[in-house]
């Protein structure tokens, strides 16, 4: 029996500030826009939709809020490739003030097969799947077709 594994994105980060703080950023779209989307429709709150606008590539996306636990958890459903999927962020804070972020999505259609490595790693560094004597090209048509999704 083959194990077939669902591709998810994982990033991770330190951010030097207590969780309170990093917690409000995420949910309080006045903060949010200073370092991700442009404008938001409002807080984040479970069992709320909101909208997120990044006004310099003229997107924007309805995002479906599903659980807020203050300072420990956000968890939202958006569409991706074609899909709903799951993001969660998980906030831990740390001994010496700062705070913990990992952040997960999850529920791509497809598996391991269909989207390369389910496992990319980050170290400063953009990584994208690639496959021996395809390079550049192949990586070039996979986010050009990935970004024909939210057309």
């Amino acid at each position: 029996m083959q194990n077939k594994l669902q591709p998810i994105a994982k990033a991770e980060m330190l951010i030097r500030k207590p969780v309170a703080e990093v917690f409000e950023a995420f949910v309080n779209p006045d903060l949010t826009s200073k370092f991700w989307f442009t404008k938001g429709s409002g807080r984040l709150e479970a069992g709320k939709q909101v909208r997120w606008d990044w006004e310099m590539y003229d997107f924007s996306l309805e995002v479906d809020v599903t659980v807020v636990e203050k300072n420990s958890r956000i968890v939202i459903e958006w569409p991706a490739y074609g899909a709903s999927t799951t993001v969660e962020w998980a906030f831990t804070p740390r001994s010496d003030g700062t705070t913990f972020i990992s952040v997960t999505n999850k529920g791509f259609p497809g598996d391991e097969d269909q989207g390369g490595s389910t496992r990319p790693r980050f170290n400063g560094r953009i990584r994208l799947p690639s496959r021996r004597g395809q390079g550049a090209a192949r990586t070039r048509r996979h986010i050009e077709s990935r970004a024909r999704s939210f057309s």
